[in-house]
């Protein structure tokens, strides 16, 4: 029985760990990479943390609609008994004084109200600040997924060349055992393999590389261990005959773009300046009230109390100017950031056409890209085959496979930059979400 409930125990932990290395050989796509990105990537915490403390500042706030209330205790001893305290103290020399104070703000202008808003306008901008954040995050995991996948096809195209290449060498050597080809094939083909395994281990260099960058941006420790599932195939299906519409694509981006969206605020946020200024030439009212005791001993037997209405304003005789000034500064901000956002839809235009025609000319590219690659392969056979017959050479074969290694590169670069490209696009929108769907 204990030997069997060992080999239970050793049989679960077998599992576990089976489970746990399957679990961490899964490739991830894209929208989990993003998903990870926005758990843990530490500056989104930071984000929430601020949307936290402005959300406190407005209940900060609003408690000055809330009675106060102040006590105080008084305890001390007299060198003589005063005339005024003899009747109060009889013989004592010690006298405690006690009192219970209340204020309530009835009205000041709407000072209160206004301040709240101005602490919802900052809560808000917070809120658009982590929005953009997001994207910014999901923009920087997209680029570095592809620049991972750019890598990683390099590297895998360069390891079927590679593999041509020592069939290429099986043959050659076995012609040249015949007598049919001289050593010089042979040779051509050893060099050009050095060549690629040369430019294997940079392709395994660049793609540890890539693999550190897309682990920094997701939030995570450069060294995790991460394999990119390829979607490109999927993506490129459906975004190749994809029709993008710039008067559209306008509308929209003013119409969610988070740094338009901040610029309302900062013109609200300023209006409920100006009001709050003006405000300040309003009178406060407060209701208040006081109940007292004084005696010798406790419980304390003499009391008294008060309750009034206080009126409170302060005329700002000398200081009239100093908030003229104010207004005229506020308004003047105000007029700045109306020019400000009117030089970033500018800039922000001028972003979206950019975007629009680099994606153009990368489409045209992967176009042509994808023929060279189509006329490399029958280049290659056709070299292939009159070396086989003995009417072509090696070099025209070696020539033949390098053209169609490196097309098969430039397509997929340009593949992976149209891509980047189509993300970058979401995000000049001003998009939320992942950039591609599955």
């Amino acid at each position: 029985m204990p030997h069997n409930n060992f080999r239970m125990l050793l049989g679960f932990l077998f599992l576990l760990i089976q489970s746990n290395l399957f679990a961490q050989s899964q490739p991830i796509d894209l929208n989990k990479a993003i998903e990870i990105a926005l758990k843990t990537q530490p500056l989104l915490k930071s984000s929430q943390l601020n949307i936290q403390a402005a959300e406190k500042q407005i209940d900060i706030i609003n408690n000055d609609y809330l009675p106060q209330f102040t006590a105080g205790l008084n305890p001390s001893r007299w060198k003589s008994i005063p005339p005024s305290k003899a009747k109060l103290l009889d013989n004592s020399l010690n006298d405690l004084y006690a009192e219970l104070r209340f204020n309530q703000l009835i009205y000041n202008g709407n000072k209160v109200p206004l301040q709240s808003d101005l602490a919802k306008i900052s809560t808000s901008h917070e809120k658009v600040n982590k929005i953009r954040l997001e994207q910014t995050i999901i923009l920087n995991v997209s680029k570095a997924y592809f620049d991972v996948l750019k890598a990683e096809k390099v590297k895998v195209i360069y390891e079927q060349t590679l593999q041509q290449l020592k069939e290429h060498l099986k043959t050659a050597q076995s012609l040249y055992n015949i007598g049919k080809v001289s050593n010089l094939d042979v040779l051509k083909v050893e060099v050009q393999i050095a060549v690629i395994e040369d430019e294997i281990t940079k392709a395994k260099n660049d793609l540890n590389i890539q693999t550190y960058v897309l682990n920094a941006a997701m939030g995570r420790s450069p060294e995790t261990e991460v394999e990119v599932e390829d979607i490109t195939d999927e993506i490129w299906s459906s975004e190749k005959d994809k029709k993008f519409d710039e008067k559209e694509l306008l509308t929209e981006m003013f119409s969610i773009h988070p740094d338009l969206e901040k610029i309302k605020l900062d013109l609200d946020y300023k209006s409920k300046e100006l009001a709050l200024y003006r405000a300040d030439y309003l009178p406060d009212v407060y209701a208040w009230g006081t109940m007292n005791w004084e005696d010798r001993g406790v419980p304390i037997g003499n009391n008294n109390w008060n309750v009034g209405v206080l009126l409170s304003y302060n005329i700002p005789f000398f200081q009239g100017g100093k908030f003229k000034d104010k207004i005229q500064q506020t308004e003047i901000k105000r007029e700045s950031i109306l020019s400000a956002e009117e030089a970033l839809k500018q800039k922000l235009e001028l972003s979206l056409k950019s975007i629009l025609s680099k994606l153009e000319n990368i489409k045209s590219r992967i176009n042509s890209s994808k023929k060279v690659v189509e006329l490399a392969e029958e280049s290659l056979k056709s070299a292939e085959l009159q070396y086989g017959i003995g009417k072509g050479s090696r070099l025209d074969v070696i020539d033949s496979q390098t053209i169609l290694t490196n097309a098969m590169i430039t397509y997929s670069q340009n593949l992976m930059d149209y891509l980047s490209m189509r993300a970058e696009l979401n995000y000049a929108v001003g998009r939320n979400g992942a950039a591609f769907s599955k």
